[in-house]
């Protein structure tokens, strides 16, 4: 049946990319059977049937294991069929929006299955092809103009198998966080924070008692508008690139220690276990076992691994620091999203980040974050919960994401009979009347 399935799968003319059709069931005994080591990419976006959760993405790597949980984990069908290639020109023949965050993060994915998942000699064409795809999305989806209008949605992210999803996702979100953070620090002192690694101290030592900076002492290169930077500046290009790549790195591989764990593990305040609390240093021997000399020549990356669990309020781990580097301070938010967003409605989570600005986490990186945020899409249908009832007592339909955070739904299922008149109903989250009523 699959030989015939993949006779009838896409009738090729010569030189034409393949791509084949298969059941579930059948592609995973022919991914059994197959070891060749070279791989097969998913062709369509997979979603839930019921909620339009997106389970799998376009140049997905598939595995035997990964098909396995498409059925046994995802409830789909065994006889679903999936279109797949061996052949990434025909993913990329059918991209029709060009390089989106989507493709980006596709991208990132790709490098970093190829670095941890094979044996080579050498690793430097992946590292340099990290760089490149970190680079392009600052000089594209998330440019000086552009970040003004960057939104960044579940659409835009992988939907969670591995942590190779998570760490990718982590690496997008930090990447718009801080293009929108260093946009609106432009005309600040404050904005050598964003781009250089002097502590507060040090800052205040050479900004001096008013905040006004000597004119000689060139502070701040824009990469996105490279013609905003004085002749006088030109030098300082690549060193401040440079440690934006750091960080972008960082986010990358900040939990390269949890890659063998099947699920997103969470800290909850009172509650760090060892796995926790070690392995900000597993990751960083992961990364001097498989890249060597990154681990050496960027010191930055290592500390802001170690620190991205630290808090300016001190109640943060391993070492209760209150003054992390920024750059471990937009991880921190950034990573904490990803990671909550897995076990909590995301609704829940962004209220968290809310009311932990200013405290737990800077308020202008919590501001930058939520600027960047699309939590959810238009057609995807979610739970609605009431007041602080931990059960739903909705199904609903996203009708409209104009507000962002309290978009409007229609109501498609009642949980609960007490809600029954709004079955079928339009409810608006940002109208004051449905203010107790959450996603």
């Amino acid at each position: 049946m699959a030989e015939e399935q993949a006779q009838n799968a896409h009738a090729q003319q010569p030189g034409e990319p393949v791509i084949e059709e298969y059941t579930l069931s059948d592609f995973q005994a022919k991914l059994i059977s197959e070891s060749d080591g070279k791989p097969f990419y998913c062709v369509d976006q997979i979603r839930d049937p019921r909620t339009k959760r997106k389970l799998i993405d376009p140049r997905s790597v598939l595995t035997a294991k990964a098909v396995a949980f498409m059925y046994e984990s995802w409830n789909l069908s065994r006889d679903t069929i999936i279109r797949v290639t061996r052949d990434l020109n025909a993913l990329e023949n059918l991209e029709e929006s060009g390089k989106t965050i989507h493709y980006f993060a596709d991208q990132l994915h790709r490098y970093l299955m190829a670095i941890f998942t094979t044996e080579k000699p050498s690793y430097k064409a992946q590292v340099q092809g990290l760089a490149i795809t970190g680079n392009e999305m600052l000089n594209t989806v998330f440019n000086y103009d552009a970040i003004q209008e960057a939104q960044i949605g579940p659409d835009d992210l992988r939907p969670f198998t591995t942590y190779y999803d998570h760490l990718v996702n982590t690496a997008v979100l930090w990447m718009g966080t801080f293009a929108a953070l260093n946009r609106k620090n432009e005309s600040t002192a404050g904005s050598i924070e964003v781009w250089r690694t002097r502590n507060k101290s040090e800052l205040r030592n050479l900004i001096g008692p008013y905040g006004t900076l000597p004119k000689d002492i060139v502070t701040y290169y824009d990469i996105y508008g490279i013609e905003r930077v004085e002749e006088s500046g030109a030098g300082n290009k690549k060193s401040d690139l440079s440690l934006v790549m750091s960080g972008f790195f960082a986010a990358l591989f900040h939990d390269l220690g949890l890659l063998d764990e099947p699920e997103i593990l969470i800290s909850r305040e009172g509650h760090i276990d060892d796995k926790l609390m070690e392995h900000m240093d597993a990751s960083n021997n992961a990364l001097k076992d498989r890249l060597a000399i990154l681990y050496d020549e960027r010191i930055l990356v290592r500390s802001i691994i170690k620190t991205h669990h630290e808090r300016v309020d001190g109640k943060g781990y391993p070492k209760g620091k209150k003054d992390p580097h920024l750059f471990a301070q937009i991880l921190s938010v950034c990573d904490l999203y990803e990671e909550y967003c897995s076990k909590f409605v995301r609704g829940k989570v962004i209220r968290f980040l809310a009311r932990a600005a200013g405290r737990q986490f800077p308020g202008d990186i919590v501001r930058a974050f939520l600027s960047i945020l699309r939590p959810f899409e238009q057609g995807e249908v979610v739970d609605v919960f009431e007041g602080k009832g931990g059960k739903p007592a909705m199904q609903a339909s996203i009708t409209s994401i104009a507000n962002r955070f309290r978009p409007a739904l229609t109501v498609t299922e009642v949980y609960d009979a007490q809600f029954n008149s709004f079955n079928g109903q339009p409810l608006d989250l940002g109208l004051d009347e449905n203010i107790t009523f959450f996603i």
